[in-house]
């Protein structure tokens, strides 16, 4: 039984504090100011813990005359139709995509989505000059903070894919993984996943990649869609020039916590609010994400690591160990620029309506001349940012012969997906024949894909004893990357 305000004093102290939640959060940041009626619900319910009607809370929002104005032009956005897309259960299917609309601004944003749920697993918010080793790293992360791995992975064609792919193939192998399942003419199957690629992971173009790309433009609408202005009108300015150290240490300083910590807070809220059914759209699963994550409802495709594969994973982990993908500065660099911004009493107030639009304009201004000052004189310390991990292929190949990982079987292990079994991912191949593969790492591993996919055959699916729903990670435990202590 929902719990009901006993009298209008009760009702009305909710109501205040949420206002005032709502002040004093446009005040640190313009996040909410490009939420709907249920995101904002579920912002203010997860970080205020207040419990106010849709409904009220909204006229609150409505009171503003600059949230209303971005909330109707919100509405008015197109909304591009997307072909169903079904999986059956948590684990299934991960899809991996990066964000390129901050790239500009030095920033590179990559995302993991479980195709079921739709919880995002890992959201990584770093340096824009990151290789295939960054999504590596945070691929491996995950699996090894877990202890699981998806059935199945997705990605498109780009080169920070082939070798968090790869390692999916890599951990396939060395546990053998076996899928048994029934067609619909009641044939009894078995899928075994191994180093061939094809048989765990699926290519196609990022425009197919329905649920990240549809999470994308929800994060556009809640969160970037700002900083893409602002960085932009920055550059038309002439205020920032990527290609000047000064220029792109401050932005970093500066607005780099600021950007990680509301993508952090959006994905918060994103995984704890409730995805309501939709008409005409049965096949989507309606429900909170990260409850249907960790449903018992249907089954878990999770493949649980067994002892060859964690120890493969050991070595994978310690190949990249050395490789820094988390700080955007070096830590002297940070601390020095964090002094900085206290002598210039910063508080991360934003102060008006030009604030948001312009956020701390003034301050930014102030420390990249500070910081130009200071690289001019060459004083000490010295200001820098971390290289970032150079190669893709080669580098890892050099990394783990030197941790000693043995070579995996040249046989090939495992078979092609097969098409009954991901029959609901529609047209996702269709550019198969376009893809060059010589570029993949371990290529004494792989061959080459087909041009053509299995014929599709609507069926259902059941797990192997080697997956289940047991030992599922928590939700802090998926949110691996978005580190609010900056």
């Amino acid at each position: 039984m929902k719990r009901r305000f006993r009298d209008l004093a009760e009702r009305q102290e909710a109501i205040q504090k949420a206002r005032e939640f709502l002040f004093q959060d446009d005040r640190q940041s313009s996040s909410i100011r490009g939420f709907g009626r249920g995101y904002l619900y579920h912002y203010v319910r997860i970080r205020a813990g207040v419990l106010v009607g849709q409904n009220t809370l909204y006229r609150e929002y409505q009171t503003n005359p600059e949230w209303k104005k971005r909330a109707e032009q919100r509405r008015l956005a197109d909304w591009k139709h997307r072909k169903n897309f079904q999986v059956p259960g948590p684990n299934f299917m991960w899809s991996l995509d990066g964000y390129e609309k901050l790239k500009n601004f030095g920033f590179s944003i990559y995302a993991c989505i479980d195709t079921y749920s739709r919880a995002i697993i890992w959201i990584y918010v770093g340096r824009g000059n990151m290789t295939a080793l960054s999504s590596l790293k945070q691929f491996l992360r995950t699996v090894s903070y877990s202890g699981v791995r998806p059935l199945s992975t997705r990605s498109d064609h780009g080169i920070e894919t082939p070798l968090w792919a790869g390692a999916q193939a890599i951990l396939a192998d060395l546990d053998q993984t076996e899928l048994r399942y029934t067609t619909e003419d009641n044939d009894q199957r078995v899928h075994r996943q191994g180093a061939r690629l094809i048989s765990c992971h699926i290519w196609g173009p990022s425009t197919s990649n329905q649920r990240i790309e549809s999470w994308w433009e929800k994060l556009l609408k809640g969160v970037s869609q700002r900083w893409i202005a602002f960085s932009h009108e920055l550059t038309d300015s002439g205020l920032f020039q990527s290609n000047r150290l000064a220029h792109q240490i401050t932005v970093y300083a500066l607005y780099g916590p600021m950007i990680r910590q509301e993508v952090a807070d959006f994905t918060e809220m994103w995984n704890g609010h409730r995805i309501r059914p939709q008409k005409n759209r049965e096949h989507l699963v309606a429900g909170i994400p990260m409850d249907l994550y960790n449903t018992s409802e249907v089954e878990n495709w999770a493949v649980h690591l067994g002892p060859a594969a964690r120890d493969g994973l050991a070595q994978m982990m310690t190949a990249v160990d050395s490789i820094d993908i988390d700080d955007l500065l070096d830590p002297i660099t940070t601390d020095w620029c964090d002094q900085q911004l206290r002598d210039l009493q910063f508080d991360g107030q934003l102060d008006g309506e030009l604030d948001h639009k312009q956020p701390h304009l003034a301050i930014y201004l102030r420390l990249r001349d500070k910081i130009q000052v200071h690289l001019d004189c060459r004083a000490s310390p010295v200001l820098s940012i971390p290289e970032s991990p150079d190669g893709g292929q080669e580098r890892f190949l050099q990394l783990l012969e030197q941790n000693c990982l043995e070579p995996i079987n040249n046989s090939l292990s495992g078979t092609e997906l097969p098409g009954d079994i991901i029959s609901s991912v529609d047209e996702l191949m269709g550019d198969l024949g376009h893809l060059e593969l010589e570029y993949l790492l371990f290529p004494r591993l792989f061959t080459r894909m087909p041009t053509t996919w299995p014929p599709r055959i609507n069926s259902s699916g059941s797990s192997s004893g080697t997956m289940g729903s047991e030992g599922r990670a928590s939700r802090e435990l998926l949110i691996l990357c978005l580190y609010r202590e900056c």
